[in-house]
């Protein structure tokens, strides 16, 4: 078996001269493509890539063996493949590591009869998996008298494989927008079930401008649009709970 190695960037070339066969069959180029994929907070999913043995001759087989590389360096899977062309996958879980995985491994192309010579390269492949995006709402009344308590209504919902949907079990908290920028409101913090929660907020001034804040967590933290409320008349502002 004569053996070359090569990093593939996007695609790696048995080429002619390793190859036995008629001339113009004798040049077989592999590609492979993984795209960046996503860790859901929940549940476990394969994570597809394509492959190609392009202009595989006749009589001959083909052979990918991959291994996958986590963020930390350790094996996290492992793949093969035995079709000229096709699909594979890597398997994850709301437990697996979120940054840059390597697939890293050998494509084969072997004679199917006499005298069974096979020419093989090296492939690597990066690629990145992240958390879930989240998107955070927040809606308030436009005016309010003040010293009346109101409520403020925050909404999340996570990203999943078919969109984005409710979201349970997760921390948010109202911004105030004053002189020195946003600062957190105190007492706010509460948790959100089915997507939802409620705030109370009490009108103390000529103007409140808030925003909700989801924490980050098996999801990544997302801000709300600014929600303005503002009383008839007042005195300087201040939200509590």
């Amino acid at each position: 078996m004569r053996r070359r190695s090569l990093v593939a960037a996007g695609a790696v070339v048995l080429g002619a001269s390793v190859l036995a066969g008629p001339p113009a069959q004798a040049a077989t180029t592999f590609r492979m493509t993984i795209p960046d994929g996503v860790v859901y907070a929940e549940g476990c999913q394969d994570h597809a890539y394509t492959y190609i043995f392009d202009g595989l001759p006749a009589g001959y087989s083909a052979t990918l063996n991959l291994t996958l590389l986590g963020p930390d360096g350790l094996r996290a899977g492992a793949d093969s493949q035995h079709e000229p062309s096709g699909t594979g996958s890597f398997f994850f879980c709301s437990s697996s590591l979120t940054g840059v995985y390597t697939a890293r491994g050998t494509a084969e192309i072997c004679q199917t009869s006499s005298p069974y010579s096979c020419s093989s390269v090296d492939v690597e492949r990066a690629f990145s998996m992240r958390k879930p995006h989240s998107r955070t709402g927040l809606s308030a009344p436009r005016r309010v008298r003040p010293g009346r308590e109101f409520e403020v209504k925050v909404t999340v919902r996570d990203e999943r494989p078919n969109g984005y949907f409710p979201t349970d079990y997760t921390d948010v908290y109202l911004e105030q927008r004053g002189r020195h920028g946003w600062q957190r409101v105190p007492h706010t913090m509460t948790t959100v079930y089915d997507g939802r929660t409620f705030i109370t907020v009490t009108m103390t001034g000529p103007k409140l401008v808030l925003r909700a804040v989801k924490r980050e967590g098996s999801v990544e933290g997302s801000v709300s649009r600014r929600a303005v409320v503002r009383p008839k008349a007042g005195q300087p502002t201040r939200a509590v709970r």
